[in-house]
């Protein structure tokens, strides 16, 4: 069977991406200014637009469905034995293209904006007691306020509020965190703050 030649280049632009992406490594102060702080959150958003009245998480039935299809067909591979196909290898090729071009438009490229401690001029150097240290004080933190909300440890705490409150608490909070940050101009080419989705 022949393949057109469009899937044929769908399957190799796994390499041209990677590539490209070894290329916005080297620059993570322009990743950071049209990726994380003008393109990605107006991508956010508009995906917001069709996932958010889903009731349930998108993205963990999307990978249940990729192991589903991994295990169907590796369990097809061993049953039937055979070589792959030219065309199956294309189609997996087309596949493993797809999921990185979409995992690094979603978020990927965020790796390589400019680090926050470097935003934030601290050291990031620690001993692996201080990191012990501070996650047993978050745990006790964190137990010490489930006590409050209530007195079973094996309940789930009830909510007095629906999502679109916490939505906008958080969206609150965030926001005068930015207003603080932008105050203190620890980013030297800040885009002003558009709505609860930007990256941080």
């Amino acid at each position: 069977m022949k393949v057109s030649r469009v899937k044929i280049l769908l399957a190799v632009s796994i390499l041209p991406q990677i590539l490209l992406v070894r290329m916005i490594s080297l620059y993570p102060e322009k990743v950071e200014l049209y990726f994380s702080q003008s393109f990605y959150p107006l991508l956010f958003n508009l995906q917001q637009v069709f996932i958010k009245p889903i009731p349930f998480s998108f993205g963990d039935i999307l990978y249940l469905s990729i192991g589903v299809y991994i295990g169907y067909a590796a369990v097809r591979f061993l049953l039937q034995f055979k070589l792959p196909k030219t065309t199956d290898i294309i189609g997996v090729g087309i596949c493993i293209s797809l999921l990185f071009l979409l995992f690094q438009l979603n978020w990927g490229i965020n790796y390589h904006r400019t680090p926050l401690a470097e935003k934030l001029a601290t050291e990031i150097e620690y001993s692996d007691s201080l990191l012990i240290d501070l996650t047993t004080r978050f745990a006790i933190m964190g137990n010490a306020l489930h006590n409050q909300l209530t007195s079973s440890n094996t309940l789930a705490v009830t909510i007095p509020h629906t999502k679109k409150e916490i939505a906008k608490r958080i969206q609150s909070s965030y926001g005068d965190l930015w207003d603080r940050l932008t105050i203190l101009s620890i980013q030297k080419h800040m885009i002003p703050f558009r709505g609860h989705a930007v990256c941080c």
